[in-house]
């Protein structure tokens, strides 16, 4: 059952990461596509920049989130452990985050 919950977890943490805050908020907030507007980086920056300075901060809070909010619902949920395969298990979670974060 451990190996099924990091496989789900691993797939959710990646899915959640692939989550694009500033292409979300700047169509919501502007109606407008945000890779159109500015320097075309769909980043906090260029939100920050072009659709307002709490929209940005916003947007990079949500970023700041994506690694870990995954982790701590597979920590609360899951892994509760303090042995070296949960710390991994953790790890792994993380990464599969971040590398959604930069498909």
């Amino acid at each position: 059952m451990y190996w099924l919950w990091l496989g789900i977890m691993l797939v959710a943490a990646y899915l959640f990461g692939s989550l694009n805050f500033a292409v979300i908020v700047a169509r919501l907030v502007r109606g407008r596509e945000i890779r159109d507007l500015g320097s075309g980086n769909p980043g906090a920056a260029n939100v920050f920049r072009e659709v307002g300075k709490l929209w940005g901060l916003l947007v990079g809070f949500l970023d700041a989130l994506k690694s870990f909010l995954p982790m701590l619902v597979a920590r609360l949920l899951f892994f509760r452990g303090n042995d070296y395969a949960d710390f991994w298990a953790l790890f792994a979670i993380g990464l599969a985050a971040v590398t959604g974060h930069i498909k």
